[in-house]
């Protein structure tokens, strides 16, 4: 790293405020390192194992207490068989014994907590160092150019040095904070088409049908645990943390309202218990980059953030697709010297 002492540039995470100068040397440095990855998502993993294999030193920093985003938070653990057939380097060391073939082998059903300790297993055999808990803030400027993040955590703030930053996280937050250019991806106020994987134990399967609520997946308890892949149409009254608190609340008693229509109509689910549904919804990004010119060139964008159309975002939900696009990006991610 540069001998010359970094300026610490810190604002708030959805709302334009008058941005805070904090002096250089007054912030702890929690890490070093040529790539930081913020997200611990399926792409952002994917792209710290393959900078990790390529000799760079890798810190993944992740809100959450673990990583795959798309199959834990979201829960979503169903994948293309392709992926025990021809496994990204993420998935290979772990995925056989964290899944099963179900849907006439089509498709397997993963094990969560399996999942994340694979996942946790492969990138710290690589070497990358997780940093949990911890949520971008801010950034890091050196001579104007991008070089790291701020987190928060129950520790206080700290600065994570890097030559390089992979953003990972769902809607572009470390971008949006560097100061790349972006543009709403719909005219807010607006309802909008939201994920919300329901699970339910002891369906019976022959009895169970998809509709205009979404899809059945087969879980990894056997036949009859069922996950629904509902699509739920949620109000997006704004693109700041109020307004994705307004959509989950919204969707919470959509869900609840579902799931009492399905157990008095469908009769798979007499019997069934409901059991869970995703902690959180998935969304497509309500920002997206702006075309043209990027104020950052050592700064990768690997969400739906990166994705323009009213409609994209679905892509970014599948825990396979997501791990092959990651492994793409670190080998198109320079890490400058």
């Amino acid at each position: 790293m540069s001998k010359h002492k970094p300026k610490v540039l810190l604002e708030p995470m959805y709302r334009p405020m008058e941005r805070l100068f904090i002096p250089a040397g007054r912030m702890a440095v929690e890490a070093e390192a040529d790539l930081v990855v913020a997200g611990a998502s399926f792409a952002g993993c994917a792209a710290a194992l393959g900078a990790a294999r390529r000799g760079a030193r890798v810190v993944v920093v992740e809100p959450r207490t673990a990583p795959g985003y798309e199959a834990g938070a979201l829960y979503r653990p169903w994948m293309d068989a392709a992926a025990l057939d021809r496994p990204p380097a993420l998935l290979k060391p772990w995925i056989g014994a964290a899944s099963r073939r179900v849907e006439l082998g089509r498709r397997i059903a993963l094990h969560p907590d399996r999942m994340k300790r694979g996942l946790e297993d492969v990138l710290l055999a690589a070497g990358v160092r997780l940093l949990y808990a911890s949520q971008p803030v801010g950034i890091v400027r050196e001579g104007g150019r991008l070089a790291g993040l701020v987190v928060a955590g129950k520790g206080g703030r700290r600065a994570v040095l890097g030559r390089a930053v992979a953003d990972a996280t769902e809607w572009g937050l470390v971008a949006r904070l560097a100061g790349e250019r972006f543009e709403q991806r719909w005219r807010l106020p607006a309802r909008i088409r939201a994920s919300r994987t329901i699970e339910f134990t002891e369906c019976d399967p022959g009895r169970l049908r998809d509709g205009p609520e979404g899809g059945w997946r087969e879980g990894y308890l056997g036949p009859g645990h069922r996950l629904l892949e509902a699509w739920i149409d949620v109000g997006l009254p704004s693109a700041d943390l109020d307004g994705l608190m307004a959509a989950e609340i919204g969707a919470r008693r959509s869900t609840i309202a579902l799931v009492e229509r399905l157990k008095a109509e469908m009769p798979g689910l007499r019997k069934a218990a409901f059991t869970h549904a995703s902690y959180e919804l998935g969304m497509a990004s309500p920002w997206v980059l702006a075309r043209g010119a990027r104020v950052h060139a050592n700064l990768a964008v690997l969400s739906s953030a990166a994705e323009p159309g009213e409609t994209a975002g679905r892509g970014w939900l599948d825990p396979l697709a997501a791990a092959r696009t990651g492994e793409a990006a670190a080998a198109a991610l320079a890490v400058p010297a």
